[in-house]
């Protein structure tokens, strides 16, 4: 239920966030590159959009030097967001999210393990190799 109102609301030109660069079950995803390595990411971006016709923007907040606060982003997605093949779904999405860290990456959170789930038989960068 909670989807069919997100979408409802999509609709309706009401706004919603998603947090696109978390890794997704395997059901809910594609493999796509993310700075060079392809990685599981998710495909409910371009479904909520393929079936609300909503308009996607990436925004970022970027912390100020000196504690001065921060400054909001926005900015457009990368053409072929809401594309019905998946793959290129999801490479779009992860030129998005690739163009907002490029800004500020010092101010990614590098930290969370993006790279972990690999296609079949590609190494996980987390682990040294024997």
């Amino acid at each position: 239920r909670g989807l069919a109102r997100l979408i409802s609301l999509l609709r309706e030109g009401e706004v919603s966030g998603i947090l696109p660069d978390q890794s997704p079950r395997a059901a809910g995803s594609a493999y796509a590159p993310f700075f060079g390595m392809d990685v599981r990411t998710m495909t409910l971006v371009s479904k909520l959009l393929q079936k609300s016709a909503a308009v996607p923007l990436m925004t970022w907040c970027q912390r100020l030097p000196g504690s001065r606060g921060f400054r909001l982003v926005v900015r457009r997605c990368e053409e072929g967001i809401a594309d019905p093949d998946p793959v290129v779904a999801t490479a779009a999405l992860n030129r998005s999210v690739e163009a907002c860290v490029r800004e500020a990456p010092a101010q990614y959170q590098w930290e969370y393990k993006r790279f972990r789930h690999r296609p079949p038989g590609q190494p996980d960068p987390y682990r040294q190799a024997p």
